[in-house]
């Protein structure tokens, strides 16, 4: 027979195996999908080239097990910035990633920039400025 102490004790990490079985279950809500678009492209085609970007980076990493987790997720958050030219060029620097050139606006060069998911993104990613229509 238990006396109180080790009751509690033993009722303590029943609850903390507890509490660890629920965390492990929880879905991940802090992934991201950073997708870049290059602040000259025309306006007209920007729904287009975010939209194809996000598509083919998911196409691209989702063998990866971080991709997978955050498709899994309700809400797969993708955030989509306006860059400068500099900006695109420099991100490259900064783990994989998928680069977009419209078929049929191939003379405007790479238009978006999409990164596998990631566990922590640089801090580069967090001064970047998120796409606003004007």
């Amino acid at each position: 027979m238990l006396n109180c102490g080790e009751k509690e004790r033993r009722f303590q990490e029943i609850n903390d195996s507890l509490k660890k079985i629920a965390e492990e279950n929880q879905p991940r809500t802090d992934l991201k999908m950073y997708i870049l678009i290059r602040e000259d492209t025309p306006i007209d085609i920007v729904p287009l080239i975010a939209s194809h970007t996000a598509m083919l980076t998911y196409k691209r990493f989702r063998g990866h097990p971080l991709t997978k987790i955050w498709f899994e997720t309700e809400l797969q958050k993708t955030v989509i910035c306006k860059v400068m030219a500099e900006q695109f060029e420099k991100a490259k620097e900064y783990g994989d990633y998928f680069t977009l050139t419209e078929v049929h606006h191939q003379e405007l060069g790479e238009l978006g920039l999409g990164f596998a998911i990631m566990e922590t993104y640089p801090k580069f990613f967090k001064y970047l400025p998120l796409y606003k229509v004007e």
